[in-house]
């Protein structure tokens, strides 16, 4: 999902305590997968998929894709 971000009209709030961060590690790879498996209801099998899919693109180095993860109060919730 993508948006704009010149076109909104008023800033878009966010939950008091609420961060987003980009995925910087293997670590957050594995819990954006984790998250993004759950979230979607797609079978287990998928989150093993995106690792080693995302893994083997190098996503976490890559000047062209940055994958991020919303957390609330320090854990993270939303991809």
């Amino acid at each position: 999902m993508a948006v704009d971000l010149q076109t909104l009209v008023e800033p878009a709030s966010m939950p008091q305590g609420f961060t987003i961060s980009k995925v910087k590690d293997s670590e957050d790879l594995e819990t954006w997968c984790q998250i993004m498996t759950e979230v979607s209801e797609f079978p287990d099998f998928v989150q093993t998929a995106w690792l080693e899919m995302y893994q083997a693109m190098e996503i976490i180095d890559s000047p062209l894709w940055h994958l991020y993860l919303g957390s609330l109060d320090g854990t993270p919730v939303a991809t």
